[in-house]
């Protein structure tokens, strides 16, 4: 099954990529960036990266996208250092790879049916006792309900139950939330929280497939893991 690579070019989204930049200054999205930061470690994967806001928040980042336009624009920008042009639906990856692994308003670009493939391709990528991030606009944000004549299958909201129900079905284990844009993207109450509100324009959940009891604090070097087989921009 071949899926559409989440950052490929498509005239219906113009205007979403060619304002990325500007609406990733919004304080709902700069507001998430600390709490991110606090979950890194050892060798990352920043998934469909686009220009690399989330990619520069760590030295040891690996920055996939199936758009060269993005990745030249993150190196740049000095936010990307080590750019890989590929599908995410097939990474060029070992499995196991990666410590830490960003799926940061990713699924919500997927075609539905596509997800679980998806889903599958981040756990194999993912060292089993790694970190996988996962950010999605729940349905009931009120964004979502503004927008709702603008959700097609290429830019859709995700349930957060959907996500953590079928990632335990994969052996992950939900251990923290954090919350940004309590009343959607608009600069009312941008915060970010740590806690998850339904309700609120982006919801992320760290995942973990440690079993409970083991350590699973914010810091830390991590591994020294094999290197990615990194493809060319």
């Amino acid at each position: 099954m071949k899926l559409t690579p989440t950052g490929e070019y498509r005239p219906s989204l113009l205007p979403l990529y060619a304002t990325y930049e500007s609406t990733a200054q919004l304080p709902v999205y700069t507001g998430q960036l600390e709490p991110i930061r606090t979950w890194l470690r050892g060798l990352v994967l920043d998934v469909a990266c686009n220009f690399g806001r989330l990619s520069a928040l760590s030295p040891a980042t690996v920055s996939i996208d199936a758009e060269r336009a993005f990745l030249l624009r993150g190196v740049e920008l000095g936010k990307i250092r080590r750019p890989v042009r590929a599908s995410v639906a097939s990474m060029p990856f070992r499995s196991g790879t990666f410590d830490t692994v960003l799926a940061i308003g990713v699924i919500e670009h997927l075609p539905r049916m596509h997800a679980p493939a998806f889903l599958d391709e981040l756990t194999r990528v993912t060292n089993p006792d790694g970190r996988l991030l996962v950010c999605v606009m729940p349905k009931l944000c009120l964004f979502s309900w503004y927008h709702i004549r603008a959700w097609d299958e290429d830019h859709h909201p995700y349930s957060p139950f959907q996500l953590r129900s079928e990632l335990r079905a994969r052996g992950w284990r939900p251990i923290a939330s954090f919350s940004s844009g309590l009343l959607g993207t608009r600069r009312a109450l941008p915060r970010t929280v740590s806690s998850y509100v339904p309700w609120a324009a982006l919801v992320s959940h760290v995942f973990t497939r440690r079993r409970r009891g083991e350590n699973t604090g914010h810091r830390g070097k991590g591994r020294q893991g094999p290197q990615p087989d990194l493809g060319r921009v």
